[in-house]
């Protein structure tokens, strides 16, 4: 019964393109008593085999493997005789089965798109909308760096998912015999920055390819309650945006972060830095798919909404040296940070629709690099301009793997598909340069331009501009 059984499984309840049209009570009992499906019938064992085999990665094949468990037992609760979203779920399962051995091109196909790869990047829009108002806060103190005072930061760069490597972090050191001291900077201070940072990440085995586009600013003030010692308070806004390649999607993050922060020197040329930030994410995801089973074309846009919150930890040590208008130094810093994002249900893909457990990361890095600067006097204040880099080595990231389920699958004890990222870069390197204008009256501006070095199949930039007054 071997290409009468594979046909079978192509009938609708009440129509077949077999013979009269309609489905003969004995295969109709067939049908729905599973018999076909559940392994009895060498073919139908061989069909299901081959949609395993047709998949092309671990996400594939955990996918192949939970249809090939369901699908039968759903023939056995009725098959094409279901409604509603379980029906269409036994239609699409049934779809990839019974295209698998003819066409395993298709096959790998269906299951790319059902695999539900792009929601791998979540990570990386949390990490993402929260790392741009981190690194203002860097920049911040980046800034607050004069000669004679408070003249140092360690960078922060705390994570290696895509979107946030590109960030702000310009060091406007003042040399000490500029025409602006840091006995300048005293009481009250505000600032804001903007940030716009850009790239995109290639397709791998295990994961969708994507472009991104982040947009940030932050807003803040600290208070210097001696020429040593200062601390801030600051507030953040970022949007993101990515768009997943071959038009299969894409995911939008809008995030709130809280940061305090401080830096402390204990002798003039060593100074010690840190800061604290929490944030929140609201994020929402839309897979696209588009498709041909052996039951028919699939179009279909499923969403998903959740929220995530990230805290960050950062603490650093350098120390300066100055030389007439130049000033350079070494910088080291750790940096750990710990992600949770909460579990979700898609809506619009009918018996397709998926359910997200919890998902959480953690990760430890070091930093060490450097930066030099040069500062001239100009007729309206003093011109400061530097180069940096930095060597970032990641110690706790590992590969992330996520639980799913299909939300119409009846059986609790359905094999769970996972989905497993790959393992982050271990080292990366930035490299950046700013220019910044210190003017009489406490008013200074600054541009920054940032990359990241080192990354597999990731690419990514940024630009940054801001303004900072002094009371």
């Amino acid at each position: 019964m071997s290409n009468f059984g594979i046909r079978l499984l192509r009938c609708r309840f009440n129509t077949c393109p077999i013979g009269t049209g309609r489905v003969d009570p004995i295969v109709r009992a067939l049908i729905v008593a599973g018999v076909f499906l559940s392994g009895v019938n060498g073919d139908s064992a061989q069909a299901q085999t081959a949609l395993q085999n047709a998949a092309q990665n671990p996400q594939q094949f955990s996918v192949a493997t939970n249809i090939v468990d369901i699908c039968p037992q759903l023939a056995g609760l009725g098959g094409f005789g279901l409604t509603g979203d379980v029906g269409d779920l036994f239609d699409r399962c049934n779809g990839a089965i019974v295209i698998a051995p003819g066409q395993p091109a298709a096959a790998a196909d269906v299951l790319g798109q059902i695999a539900a790869e792009e929601i791998l990047s979540q990570g990386s829009v949390v990490n993402g909308t929260i790392e741009p108002q981190t690194q203002a806060i860097a920049a911040r103190m980046s800034a607050l760096r004069g000669g004679g005072g408070l003249v140092g930061i360690a960078n922060a760069q705390p994570n290696s998912e895509p979107v946030q490597l590109a960030s702000t972090d310009p060091w406007q050191v003042i040399s000490q015999d500029s025409t602006v001291s840091a006995s300048h900077y005293t009481g009250l201070g505000a600032f804001m920055t903007g940030t716009y940072a850009f790239g995109n990440r290639d397709e791998t085995s295990l994961e969708a390819g994507f472009d991104f586009d982040n947009y940030s600013i932050t807003v803040g003030t600290d208070y210097f309650f001696s020429d040593n010692l200062v601390a801030g308070l600051a507030f953040g806004y970022t949007a993101s945006d990515i768009d997943f390649d071959a038009n299969a999607g894409g995911l939008d993050g809008s995030a709130y972060a809280i940061s305090v922060y401080s830096i402390w020197n204990p002798i003039e040329p060593l100074g010690v830095s840190g800061f604290i930030s929490y944030g929140l994410v609201d994020f929402e995801t839309e897979r696209n798919l588009n498709y041909t089973d052996s039951n028919g074309a699939v179009n279909r846009t499923i969403s998903g909404d959740t929220d995530a919150d990230q805290l960050e930890a950062t603490g650093g040590i350098y120390y300066d040296f100055a030389s007439g208008p130049w000033t350079f130094g070494p910088t080291g810093r750790v940096s750990y940070l710990h992600m949770d994002i909460d579990g979700f249900t898609e809506t619009g893909g009918q018996g397709l629709d998926l359910v997200f457990t919890n998902q959480d990361a953690e990760s430890f890095e070091t930093a060490f690099g450097g930066a030099v600067s040069y500062s001239t006097s100009t007729s309206f204040g003093v011109a400061l301009y530097q180069a940096r880099a930095e060597w970032i080595h990641e110690f706790l990231d590992n590969s992330r793997t996520v639980s799913l389920r299909y939300e119409n699958d009846p059986f609790p004890n359905s094999p769970v598909i996972t989905l497993t990222t790959e393992e982050p870069d271990r080292d990366r390197f930035i490299v950046g340069g700013s220019a910044s204008f210190v003017f009489q009256g406490g008013i200074s501006a600054f541009a920054d331009i940032e990359t990241v070095l080192g990354l597999d199949n990731v690419t990514a930039a940024a630009v940054t501009a801001g303004l900072r007054m002094e009371f």
